[in-house]
């Protein structure tokens, strides 16, 4: 994730810039960008130009050294701030050639070179901008011919906004809030479109279009399944799988490595089988973090699945990161429980206390070792209730699974020891076991109880969840 802010139409807007006052609003524009520095804490960039103000706050995925950000072509004429991902830079780069030369390693800088190529070959934009895969939205600046193109990813995934102040200046920001206060007219940038500032009264343009967008073009098309989920056209099934298959080796990308927690669980198995298969396992980091009541089979489990695939893990136990804090706490509890004489014996702390440090281990591990992507692994069982956010299993990651049932989890599970190339890579243990609630203790016994003891049945609440 990162962010920018750009100012355009300085000279050139309803009115301009006065004399000496270009340093003044670059400071503001900074200004501006601060408000979003949580988007990228990695690195702070500026462009100030005669017509032209960008800055860019940067996370650090592909290209951590030398892709920071505004970007400059080779020859100095273009500037470019983006946020996003194009995932097939590098067979891009592979069709530039030696037409251009790159300065970076960044996987955004390709589009200099694409609008290179199309402003030689007649500003079609569109096909431009279809040449990227990818998630995006970038403002181009052409100092030679000062102009300026600004552009967002077909579906919207990354965040746009556009505004124009009160003397006709036109701005773009990754986030409303850094508009907020500056711009007297601010909307969101439509999606799938781009805006091309060397016609009179640009506007935005729409770049996307696919003939599935009308009803009428698909109305024929086979169903998968028919009302009741019951699979009636298998082939149609194995398309979309491929299909998504391919999308998620796209878009795992990144030059510094993918981090998964593996409890020894199903879900977390699953996720390190997953990436370990799409990125190959160097680029893959797992690691256990037991707590005090995790059991020696669930952290075998773990340490025998990394074995298995053949990726870095590491054990590191939460118990004493755990311990400190509850301290803390637990003395502040006692002087408000005797100041207010009430204390709510039946709450969340411990299980929040517990999923907070698992958090500051990744977030630690990430920041030290100069980004390190942490991978969620909840399934959409325990999303629809509430059990990851409780005991801390999103953790701000990227989520491969969020969108499979348990139950769809174990048949998975099974499916890829059987039919990888490495077999039974999945310890039988995992698959067997029933998942655990981890601090859900059963009062007769002592012992945590399951996560479907604590919930639900999975086939119960999956039935569930399929019907909402």
């Amino acid at each position: 994730m990162c962010g920018f802010v750009g100012a355009f139409d300085l000279n050139s807007g309803g009115k301009p810039l006065a004399e000496g006052l270009r340093d003044e609003l670059r400071v503001h524009v900074l200004e501006m960008s601060k408000r979003i520095r949580h988007r990228g804490p990695d690195w702070s960039g500026v462009y100030t130009g005669e017509n032209a103000i960008l800055s860019h706050e940067r996370l650090s995925i592909v290209d951590p050294l030398s892709g920071k950000q505004p970007l400059v072509s080779d020859d100095g004429k273009i500037i470019l701030a983006a946020n996003g991902e194009i995932y097939n830079h590098k067979k891009i780069r592979e069709a530039i050639g030696d037409k251009y030369h790159f300065r970076t390693g960044s996987d955004c800088e390709v589009i200099i070179p694409l609008y290179k190529e199309c402003i030689q070959n007649g500003f079609d934009f569109s096909s431009m901008i279809e040449k990227l895969s990818g998630i995006f939205a970038f403002a181009l600046y052409d100092s030679e011919r000062d102009v300026y193109l600004v552009a967002r990813d077909e579906i919207g995934v990354i965040p746009l906004y556009q505004g124009w102040d009160k003397n006709g200046h036109y701005y773009v920001a990754s986030e409303l809030k850094a508009l907020e206060g500056e711009c007297v007219t601010i909307e969101e940038f439509p999606n799938g479109c781009y805006l091309w500032s060397g016609e009179k009264n640009s506007s935005p343009v729409k770049w996307y279009h696919r003939d599935w967008e009308s009803y009428e073009a698909v109305k024929n098309n086979q169903c998968a399944a028919d009302e009741r989920g019951r699979v009636i056209n298998p082939e149609v099934i194995e398309k979309v799988r491929k299909g998504l298959e391919s999308a998620v080796k796209a878009q795992l990308m990144s030059d510094v490595p993918y981090g998964v927690l593996l409890s020894g669980g199903l879900d977390s198995t699953v996720c390190a089988v997953l990436l370990s298969d799409a990125l190959g396992k160097e680029n893959v980091f797992g690691i256990s973090m037991p707590s005090k009541i995790t059991s020696n089979e669930s952290k075998s489990d773990a340490a025998k699945l990394a074995q298995n695939l053949k990726i870095n893990f590491l054990e590191a136990p939460i118990k004493p990161m755990v311990d400190v804090s509850s301290c803390c706490l637990n003395s502040i509890f006692e002087q408000v429980e005797k100041k207010w004489n009430f204390r709510y014996k039946n709450s969340y702390t411990q299980d929040n206390i517990q999923a907070r440090a698992r958090a500051i281990f990744l977030w630690g591990i990430s920041n030290e070792f100069f980004s390190c992507i942490p991978i969620a692994t909840s399934d959409k069982s325990e999303l629809y209730m509430g059990y990851a956010t409780i005991n801390g299993d999103m953790s701000g990651g990227f989520a491969p699974i969020a969108d499979i049932p348990k139950t769809k989890l174990f048949a998975f599970a099974e499916w890829l020891n059987k039919n990888r190339k490495e077999k039974n890579v999945i310890p039988e243990s995992i698959i067997l076991k029933k998942p655990g609630a981890e601090l859900a203790i059963d009062p007769r016994t002592g012992n945590p109880l399951t996560a479907e003891d604590a919930l639900m049945p999975y086939e119960f609440m999956d039935e569930i969840i399929w019907r909402i």
